[in-house]
């Protein structure tokens, strides 16, 4: 097994093998980050149910966005489909006083707006 021993740069490190010394020997290295972190003395340590509960909570605030969310897209694509159903009623209408191309041509605007109707 091979150990690694790091000198004061990072990219630099000295090998030893040391399957000549304990071959079962188990080597582990651990990292830790030593910088100083500010405690906060408000927090007061909860019981379990208590913790269960607030997140319950802060879960049920977040559906109930979401659902007013859901509800207000819902609102303005039925809005811009009743817009779009409006112009094709109004496209059709006007097909019949229109010559034949200009039929073709709105008959494919037809076409288009019902197709992002059903997208």
């Amino acid at each position: 097994m091979d150990i690694r021993t790091f000198t004061q740069d990072v990219n630099e490190y000295e090998e030893e093998n040391t399957s000549t010394k304990s071959p079962n020997k188990l080597v582990q290295t651990i990292f830790t980050d030593q910088r100083k972190t500010k405690a906060n003395d408000e927090l007061l340590a909860e019981n379990k149910k208590t913790y269960e509960l607030d997140f319950i909570e802060r879960d049920k605030k977040d559906i109930e966005t979401k659902i007013d969310n859901y509800g207000k897209a819902i609102k303005l694509e039925d809005q811009n489909g009743k817009t779009v159903f409006e112009k094709v009623k109004e496209l059709k209408d006007e097909m019949k006083y229109q010559t034949e191309a200009e039929k073709t041509e709105t008959q494919s605007k037809i076409s288009s707006l019902e197709s992002k109707i059903k997208s």
